[in-house]
């Protein structure tokens, strides 16, 4: 982010090694479904994107149709606005129009977590 920009950014940015396994997991089961909702929000977010592993990752087969959101690390979006946005009644419709647009990218990352997680974490940190 530059003084001339506001960056916008929504997805999942460092998930522990748990967290990790149980998002690729998923993703490989559900991959269609999450390809389609993940391209929805590309006009406003641009594409969903994130640092991913050389190599498939242990236990998952290399010819999986989901490899490339499988080797994936990071699944995130990002967009910079312009900065004098920041300054007008604009910036909070923009912010809400977009982070609404990524919510149901955002609730299929964390659905493996959802079932993953202790009661109490699922409690107080994904309702």
């Amino acid at each position: 982010v530059t003084e001339k920009s506001i960056g916008i950014a929504a997805g999942s940015y460092m998930p522990g090694p748990d967290e990790l396994r149980a998002m690729r997991t998923w993703l490989g089961e559900n991959h269609a479904a999450f390809r389609e909702a993940s391209r929805r929000p590309q006009k406003l977010l641009g594409k969903l994107d994130g640092n991913a592993a050389v190599r498939m990752p242990k236990g998952f087969a290399a010819d999986h149709p989901a490899e490339d959101l499988i080797r994936m690390k990071q699944w995130l979006y990002w967009v910079e606005l312009d900065a004098k946005s920041a300054t007008t009644p604009r910036l909070l419709p923009e912010l809400v129009k977009r982070f609404r647009a990524a919510a149901p990218v955002i609730a299929m990352l964390n659905a493996p977590l959802r079932k993953s997680a202790p009661k109490s974490a699922r409690a107080t940190y994904l309702s």
